[in-house]
């Protein structure tokens, strides 16, 4: 990319803060604000928005002095080489950062954040900021987002977000949402939302409260710009993190031989077939089986689950937003006992090769491959700790023979966890290092249901990635009647991708989803 040339007239080019906000009676006021002395009429006439709940948060309107600047550092900005984010929790894109781009424009900017707005702060909230500053550029087009985080990275002390958009309104999506949080200091809910503005300034300060996210985009023909970045400086107290109570993991109970067969197709019951199944497994520690269920069976469960309407909202925010089925139909509850019942544990057995019955041929075979690292799809993923791991303490009585190496591998001791599931727009679940489920031996099955055609793009895949990195190794997309398998070990993590709006007008997909230990 040609990179533009300055000329005396660009080394001139120049921005400052709007005037009103270097005053004394504001800065004296912003001051009160910020040390959470607001008064409810302080600088009510300023053209700066103070928001104090959920947390202190402020939206400096008619930021710089000169809007015009403004046009052609938006133009310069878009020049630049803007690569795709998209993980667990984003997608969007973003520049490298803007500190080395040596455009008149963006030289300017920096001079102003770096300098007059530093200074500024360091006055006006009585933090010692350091110089250090990050400073990027984000574009968002449609189904584009940034899920529920709390910018907790070290030396971030003072966030800001510098808004480069058109005239933007509440159905254009893009909102800066505000979470309150729980007893547990958990985000809850939004309870404020902050309209992007052009030449509008947010700042806030990164804190243990500070959750927030950027709703999806659903303007399909506007873009979201803005340049935002951190102030460093010394960090705040942190309470101890929250460790999440899990599930209790199920023993396997007993059905009838006839119910199993009244369920399972049966090719997969079938001794040549397993074998078959095995040995790929065995190589690749994933495979996907079509048409696990038989027609009739799958067409009435699917049905039961349509009609079903007592679904659970689970949070927080910033580990997911899925739905779980209560009080399910009895027709589901009947496949749910399958699911966890000695009969399938030993099907699971045979077409992995791992240890889920004593029963099982050929036991063991999986087991060794996938602690030389062949799990989640041959990947080898046991590379890398994910930032500030500390190893979350499981609060189930049965933690130590899922963590540890040295339990019986008969069978015996085996169990699942499982879960029934809807999905719809809005809904995802995120890699979080306290969740002690993403540090964990378990094979992986997810049987989707009513997921007719669905498209990758609309999110709701399973992707699996190597803790503490973006690259993922295997992803696996929602299919009706199909059983996906995938082994995952300590050094893999999962998580299912945000459903955004362009699934709107699709049915909701249910899927039964399980983890089983040896």
């Amino acid at each position: 990319m040609k990179k533009l040339k300055a000329d005396s007239k660009d080394n001139n080019v120049n921005v400052l803060m709007n005037a009103s906000y270097t005053s004394s009676d504001f800065k004296d006021g912003f001051s009160q604000f910020w040390k959470e002395d607001l008064k409810a009429d302080i600088l009510k006439d300023s053209p700066a928005t103070l928001i104090t709940e959920p947390f202190r948060c402020c939206q400096l309107n008619d930021f710089v002095s000169d809007a015009g600047f403004l046009d052609a550092l938006k133009d310069e900005l878009l020049e630049l080489d803007f690569i795709e984010k998209n993980n667990d929790l984003y997608k969007f894109q973003q520049t490298a950062d803007l500190g080395g781009v040596e455009r008149p424009h963006v030289r300017a900017l920096r001079r102003l954040l770096f300098g007059q707005l530093r200074d500024w702060l360091c006055e006006v909230t009585g933090i010692a900021l350091e110089d250090t500053v990050d400073m990027g550029c984000s574009r968002y087009q449609y189904t584009d987002t940034l899920l529920c985080h709390d910018d907790e990275l070290e030396g971030r002390r003072i966030a800001f977000v510098l808004y480069l958009v058109p005239a933007w309104s509440r159905q254009d999506g893009g909102l800066l949402d505000l979470f309150d949080r729980d007893e547990h200091g958990q985000p809850r809910q939004v309870s404020r939302s902050i309209l992007p503005a052009n030449n509008s300034l947010v700042l806030f300060e990164v804190t243990p409260e500070s959750f927030h996210q950027v709703s999806e985009v659903l303007s399909e023909d506007k873009l979201r710009l803005s340049v935002n970045g951190w102030f460093h400086g010394p960090g705040v107290p942190r309470p101890p993190r929250h460790v999440e109570p899990r599930q209790k993991a199920i023993v396997p109970g007993h059905v009838e031989e006839e119910t199993v067969y009244a369920w399972v197709n049966p090719l997969y019951l079938a001794d040549e077939t397993q074998q078959s199944i095995r040995v790929q497994f065995e190589e690749d520690s994933e495979i996907q089986l079509q048409d696990f269920l038989l027609p009739d069976k799958y067409a009435a469960v699917s049905d039961a689950l349509r009609q079903h309407n007592e679904w659970e909202l689970r949070g927080p925010a910033n580990r997911r937003r899925s739905e779980r089925g209560r009080a399910l139909p009895p027709l589901v509850e009947e496949l749910v006992t399958l699911m966890q019942s000695e009969a399938i544990f030993l099907v699971l057995s045979q077409l992995t090769g791992l240890v889920f019955h004593p029963l099982a041929e050929a036991a063991g075979e999986v087991e060794e491959g996938v602690q030389n690292g062949d799990s989640a799809g041959g990947s080898g993923a046991q590379n890398g700790d994910s930032a500030g791991s500390s190893g979350a303490q499981e609060s189930s009585e049965d933690e130590s023979s899922e963590e540890e190496d040295d339990g019986p591998k008969d069978g015996s001791s085996a169990r699942c966890r499982l879960e029934v599931r809807r999905w719809r727009p809005s809904l995802y679940t995120l890699v979080h290092d306290e969740d002690a489920s993403q540090r964990e031996r378990a094979l992986d099955a997810r049987l989707c249901l009513s997921a007719d055609d669905w498209e990758d793009q609309l999110g709701g895949v399973t992707s699996y990635i190597a803790r503490g990195e973006d690259t993922e190794l295997l992803s696996v997309s929602p299919e009706s009647n199909a059983l996906s398998l995938v082994y995952r070990d300590r050094g893999t993590v999962r998580f299912v991708k945000h459903i955004n709006s362009g699934a709107r007008h699709r049915p909701v997909f249910h899927d039964i989803a399980a983890s089983y230990y040896e």
